[in-house]
């Protein structure tokens, strides 16, 4: 996706989505981004151009096949062609399942989006993975579809939580610790890190910049997967209790768990690692760690999309802003995370 899809300028992305000409705009929300947002766009963004809306519940259990047909039916009913674009106005689930609506409907109609959460800004909204989750793995059916604009406008944060906006920070960590040591010395000297503009602009650019030589995912790209090995699967199991994870908060302790093993393959220092926790464990302080059954949780990162020949992949952390993807990982060194992470908690 090219920075001249990137904007920050309300006024510019409503002149180049006019330029789009689309035959109608659909936009997409939660119902919690309908209450909060949805305002916002149309006394800005979308002040002057008609569209229809399509509201579905939000959090993560809405990212199914279920809700994708039922956002199908309703394009139908509206008999939306071809020549139309999906307007997704909310966090990473939004964006994951509003652009793997699109990039179905009639062979793949075009996008725009709105991430209203920092996780949105930084993550879900940029790089073209689309997907919803099957069963209880997380974003198994999917696609790759970019979108045509994307309008990063952090006035949408005020409308956030506190914890919401700590597990969006989640990604701009790990962008920090993939491919920017100063990105993550800034990120220790700044108040509010997960609300300023600049740290969520070059987060942004970390991604964007991947994702521009690896769309598909197939090499440098998988450096975004750092701490999401064991932290899809510590969500996954979060989910079957009565205190389900946000996606950022489970990958807080994934980050902590993959850091962990980075220095125990020697390829982080005891220094950086201590570091990384020290602060990670500021940001979980309040975040409960689920009770986990060792077997439950090899099970779920068995059906981890990047795994090869039975083995579990893993990315992994060559110092701080630098890492090293594709390798496997044995049971005992990722049992040893996992007691790692829980003494953590307990500090």
């Amino acid at each position: 996706m090219s920075e001249s899809k990137f904007i920050s300028d309300s006024t510019e992305f409503n002149a180049k989505l006019r330029a789009l000409d689309a035959s109608s705009l659909v936009v997409l929300t939660d119902n919690n981004t309908s209450q909060h947002c949805l305002h916002k766009i149309t006394d800005n963004a979308l002040n002057t151009i008609n569209f229809h809306h399509i509201e579905l519940p939000h959090g993560e259990g809405t990212k199914t096949l279920d809700s994708a047909k039922s956002v199908w039916n309703q394009l139908i009913e509206l008999e939306i062609d071809r020549s139309a674009i999906i307007v997704c106005l909310g966090g990473g689930m939004i964006c994951d399942l509003g652009g793997y609506v699109a990039s179905c409907y009639k062979r793949g109609i075009r996008t725009v989006y709105i991430p209203t959460t920092n996780l949105a800004m930084t993550d879900a909204a940029l790089g073209g993975k689309t997907g919803v989750n099957f069963g209880s793995a997380k974003n198994q059916i999917g696609t790759f579809h970019l979108p045509e604009l994307v309008l990063i406008d952090t006035k949408f944060l005020e409308t956030l939580p506190n914890e919401e906006l700590l597990s969006g920070f989640a990604e701009t960590i790990k962008h920090a610790l993939v491919a920017d040591k100063q990105l993550w010395e800034d990120i220790h000297s700044t108040i509010e890190p997960w609300a300023d503009m600049d740290i969520i602009h070059r987060s942004a650019r970390i991604k964007l910049d991947i994702v521009e030589n690896d769309l598909h995912d197939l090499g440098v790209r998988q450096a975004l997967n750092f701490g999401h090995t064991i932290g899809h699967a510590i969500e996954a199991i979060s989910h079957a209790t009565s205190s389900p994870l946000l996606h950022g908060q489970a990958i807080l302790y994934g980050i902590a768990g993959e850091a962990w093993i980075s220095h125990q393959k020697k390829l982080l220092s005891k220094v950086d690692l201590q570091s990384i926790t020290s602060y990670l464990s500021k940001l979980i302080d309040d975040i409960p760690l689920p009770k986990m059954n060792h077997d439950d949780i090899m099970k779920s990162m068995i059906q981890d999309k990047k795994n090869t020949n039975g083995q579990i992949i893993f990315t992994l952390i060559d110092g701080i802003g630098s890492s090293k993807q594709g390798i496997s990982i044995k049971a005992a060194l990722i049992l040893g995370a996992l007691q790692f992470i829980s003494k953590m908690k307990l500090n």
